[in-house]
């Protein structure tokens, strides 16, 4: 029975009213929250804001384009998109304290023994960073290192806070898009 509701609350998503998207998260809120608070434990030092915005992203991608008709389950097709979009944060952001946690305001910490491979993503990072609008190079700056939230920033740039989030997404792709890409065996 509950697949057919399902079925049925992905048809009118689909069809484009919002409140019937709202509605198939309000529906699934319950496992969301399950899937963000076991995420939220092996992540305790990250803004929960953020790992939320990524599960709901998660969720929302899945319900507009997933290939959900032969899902026995919908939900849990759902569900599972929603909690590989936190993990894939997850490592996005561990990948980034690594490179990340010595990089001082005017560069590299060169007092910090690392091995090459490490200085070399740091040393890459900055000259990606460099490279950015300057006002989205501080924006990743301030909430993915300095800890600073989402709200804040957006409080302070006088903005929603989802046009912050889409902002420092967008800058993060073409952060990514920056970066060279690693060498084989590092």
């Amino acid at each position: 029975m509950w697949a057919a509701v399902w079925r049925q609350l992905i048809a009118r998503a689909r069809a484009g009213d919002t409140s019937w998207t709202l509605g198939c998260v309000g529906v699934a809120l319950p496992g969301l929250r399950r899937r963000a608070d076991a995420l939220a434990r092996q992540a305790a030092h990250l803004d929960s804001a953020d790992l939320d915005a990524e599960l709901l992203a998660g969720f929302l991608t899945s319900l507009k384009t997933g290939d959900l008709d032969l899902e026995p389950q919908p939900i849990v097709r759902l569900l599972a998109d929603a909690y590989n979009a936190g993990r894939r944060y997850l490592r996005r952001n561990r990948a980034a304290e690594v490179v990340v946690e010595n990089l001082g305001e005017d560069g590299i910490d060169d007092s910090v023994d690392v091995d090459h491979s490490a200085q070399r993503a740091r040393q890459s990072l900055q000259a990606a960073m460099s490279v950015l609008n300057p006002a989205d190079a501080e924006l990743i700056r301030r909430t993915r290192v300095d800890g600073v939230s989402m709200a804040v920033c957006a409080r302070e740039a006088g903005m929603k806070e989802s046009t912050m989030f889409v902002r420092r997404w967008r800058a993060e792709v073409r952060l990514r898009q920056l970066l060279p890409a690693p060498r084989s065996g590092e």
